[in-house]
């Protein structure tokens, strides 16, 4: 089955706008992207992209209003259905920049937000040129830990 592919942008004012935040954003996304698509035979037209401009994640506002609080719901509600692959592995993929485009709360609820999101996605960072995939499985893994506390750690950065 093919991978479900979303990619997800957002800037925290509107002073932003006039910036290179959504155009940095973009392009990033946009290259792994199309190369991933490509891996899995997953037509760019099938992409999903959330854009939420404008938009602060420090006191969560991301996870009431905008696109991405409607995903986060879709998938809670199975609208957005959980897709496997052979393995039986979550083959769906959220594509950001960084941990921080997702939330910038605390550590609790920051917490919270990354684990419930892997029940239902991988979640891809491409921060500083390098690809990092967040998974349900890799959380489990021997090594597991360490990922969850680094991505905890660059979460609390931004905080």
């Amino acid at each position: 089955m093919k991978p479900t592919i979303i990619t997800y942008l957002r800037y925290s004012s509107k002073q932003q706008a006039d910036g290179l935040s959504e155009f940095r954003q973009s392009e990033i996304n946009r290259k792994f992207v199309e190369k991933f698509c490509a891996e899995h035979d997953v037509d760019l037209n099938e992409v999903i992209s959330l854009k939420d401009l404008g938009v602060s994640a420090y006191r969560g506002l991301n996870l009431t209003l905008g696109s991405f609080s409607q995903t986060i719901k879709k998938f809670k509600s199975g609208e957005i259905k959980k897709r496997f692959n052979e393995d039986g592995e979550i083959n769906t993929y959220l594509i950001v920049e960084s941990l921080d485009r997702i939330t910038r709360t605390g550590p609790f609820k920051s917490t919270q937000i990354f684990t419930e999101l892997l029940e239902y996605t991988n979640i891809v960072v491409l921060a500083d040129g390098e690809k990092k995939i967040y998974s349900k499985k890799s959380i489990d893994s021997t090594h597991g830990m360490m990922d969850l506390f680094m991505a905890l750690i660059s979460l609390q950065r931004s905080h």
